[in-house]
């Protein structure tokens, strides 16, 4: 008598080429049209444009009002008055590039923080994950998708910066290496939110983890190997350090960059700022595709999952024809898997008298407690550090600063998807059927 064997799950349909007709990739058009169609993102261009050229008046009015342009009635010469109107330009520029700096780190880290959870929450992830595509082709969609809204942000000042070379002063070298630092930067917030979406279902926690890995990566570790590069006992490779923390921070050579272009020229630790510049924004690259890897790899890790939980279609069949086939009194009762939370098992427990109040209060904000622990004790160490080299008065403002804008930043993001997420998850409709108000 022959044993039948039991048919074996059916095996993903093998995935498409590497590189060959595999860019820029379905992926990369689906986001490019979707993003393209909602109207946050018309805002976020609108509200950008704005924020900028309100920073540009102010910046041009205030130069224009100076000492400097107090005698244009005929006093002085025409050399004398283009040499002060070359002042005007650095200036200007110097305000749209910080502006751009900020906005497109913010802008790039809230636009990638939800690239891969908006799928999970959405469940069109396992949809992804069925087709040909590669974690590569997955990610790099994302990642291109993204950029091209990025790379549209930048070229809206474009035609303004090109506009005040006219005055002088600005010259073409530093105007594209400042861009390209701040492209830079944006790739790589882009790239860390999604490393860190790929495992959280709401963009909040990846959101303030990018920004806390972001300043971690171009601010609290350039910072420590300077400040060790100051101790004594390191003082014969003083030198290489301080510059390897200058090359490791982009906020850093754009700051040189800005003294450079205004003239100090006491402050450049460098002879030539435009290559030094250049390996900079290599070594951000390198950061950014160091992440790319990373988030391919965890990718790949939630594809096999998926791989190994679905089961084959003539098994189901079966169990579900054995199933109710199967007399109730048979059945055997399934173990209940305790939660971690320690609830004992035929007790109940009231939240609040507010369900939907006590439902917020229980999702994780930075996912598992663990990470959550992980990130709050590198923030103390990093911040113990900072203050033991350089003086609790010296950074106390700056330190200050930067945590009230993540902060503000997390709290304003955190509370844009409540509503969202419940009606991507049609659970409104549910929650309107209740009493509550």
């Amino acid at each position: 008598m022959s044993t039948a064997t039991a048919p074996s799950a059916p095996a993903r349909p093998r995935r498409g080429p590497w590189f060959v007709g595999g860019l820029p990739g379905p992926v990369f058009a689906k986001d490019v049209w979707i993003l393209g169609k909602r109207p946050g993102t018309a805002w976020i261009r609108l509200i950008y444009s704005l924020l900028l050229l309100t920073v540009v008046g102010l910046v041009f009015g205030a130069s224009i009002s100076s000492s400097n342009f107090a005698s244009y009635a005929g006093e002085e010469g025409i050399a004398a008055r283009l040499q002060r109107s070359q002042e005007v330009a650095p200036a200007v520029t110097l305000a749209i590039i910080w502006s751009q700096f900020v906005m497109l780190c913010i802008i790039g880290a809230g636009l990638g923080a939800p690239a891969i959870s908006d799928e999970v929450r959405a469940g069109s992830l396992a949809t992804l994950l069925t087709t040909p595509l590669k974690p590569v082709q997955i990610v790099l969609g994302k990642l291109l998708s993204r950029m091209v809204e990025l790379a549209i942000l930048t070229l809206i000042p474009l035609p303004l910066m090109l506009a005040l070379r006219s005055y002088g002063g600005v010259p073409a070298p530093n105007l594209l290496v400042m861009t390209g630092l701040c492209l830079a930067m944006a790739l790589l917030a882009v790239q860390i939110g999604l490393f860190f979406s790929v495992r959280f279902k709401r963009p909040a926690g990846p959101l303030v983890l990018t920004v806390i890995i972001l300043g971690l990566l171009t601010g609290a570790l350039p910072g420590l190997l300077a400040g060790l590069g100051a101790l004594p006992q390191l003082a014969p490779i003083r030198a290489p350090m301080q510059q390897l923390a200058t090359l490791l921070s982009p906020p850093f050579m754009l700051m040189m960059n800005s003294a450079v272009l205004m003239n100090e020229t006491g402050m450049p630790l460098f002879a030539g700022i435009i290559p030094v510049s250049l390996i900079t924004i290599a070594v951000t690259l390198v950061w950014s595709l160091i992440f790319f890897g990373l988030t391919c790899l965890m990718l790949r890790r939630t594809m096999r999952a998926e791989d190994r939980t679905r089961p084959a279609p003539a098994l189901e069949s079966a169990t579900a024809a054995a199933a109710t086939s199967a007399p109730l009194a048979a059945e055997q009762p399934r173990s209940r898997k305790r939660r971690f939370s320690g609830a004992q098992e035929g007790l109940s427990r009231v939240g609040s008298d507010r369900p939907d109040t006590w439902r917020e209060l229980q999702q994780p904000v930075l996912g598992p407690k663990s990470l959550a622990w992980a990130a709050s004790i590198l923030i103390t160490l990093a911040l113990r550090v900072i203050y033991y080299l350089s003086g609790l008065e010296d950074v106390q403002i700056a330190v200050a600063i930067i945590g009230v804008m993540v902060w503000m930043l997390f709290s304003a993001w955190a509370t844009t998807g409540t509503s969202s997420h419940d009606r991507e998850g049609r659970t409104l409709d549910v929650l309107l059927t209740t009493p509550l108000s």
